[in-house]
């Protein structure tokens, strides 16, 4: 679903419906499971970075009952949070980072001061399923829990990313889904805005 590279070239990945967060090597052409989440209780890893000072990993989980047909969780359930492990050797050890902020998690990136941003979509299930709102919250380096930096109630975020050269390095840019009937085919796109801060 998302990935990203670490300094020795090796992609780090996740797949949201099995529950894996998982590594491979070009070097040796192998691939690990690093981690594996309860999709009942915790979600499936969706986003992942890496903290620009090489020490930890963190994901966004969903709620994957609704898009993977499995997982035994109401649809509602707010599985949507983020989780942080420090990076070591071998199988990873993931911790909540703060409250659960909706039920699907997305994309999450870090800016150079090791402030994290990460993207949720929360959802209204009475009478019917509706987006009631999707958000980009800041994870300020060395606190738990977030502070809004982006919210829309007629758009969906997905993943986020910093700029690099002539895109600006001081711009989040944000991709925007078109999931009818939650937003309309004319939501898709991709949209930037001035962190203050640059990308690592």
């Amino acid at each position: 679903n998302d990935l990203t590279l670490d300094t020795k070239g090796r992609v780090w990945f996740t797949d949201p419906c099995l529950g894996e967060l998982l590594r491979y090597d070009p070097a040796t052409k192998l691939t690990q499971v690093l981690a594996t989440f309860n999709l009942g209780e915790q979600g499936g890893p969706n986003g992942i970075a890496l903290s620009p000072d090489g020490l930890h990993v963190v994901v966004t989980t969903e709620n994957v009952t609704l898009l993977c047909g499995k997982g035994g969780a109401a649809i509602d359930k707010p599985l949507g949070r983020l989780w942080q492990a420090d990076r070591v050797d071998g199988a990873l050890t993931f911790a909540p980072r703060g409250d659960a902020q909706g039920v699907f998690g997305d994309g999450c990136a870090y800016d150079q001061m090791g402030n994290l941003y990460a993207t949720y979509d929360r959802f209204e299930t009475k009478p019917t399923v509706a987006l009631q709102s999707s958000v980009v919250l800041v994870y300020r380096k060395g606190e738990t829990q977030p502070q809004p930096f982006l919210q829309s109630s007629k758009s969906l975020f997905a993943n986020v990313v910093f700029g690099k050269g002539a895109f600006g390095a001081h711009q989040l840019y944000a991709v925007l889904l078109a999931v009818p009937p939650f937003t309309a085919t004319e939501a898709r796109g991709v949209v930037r805005f001035a962190a203050g801060v640059p990308g690592p």
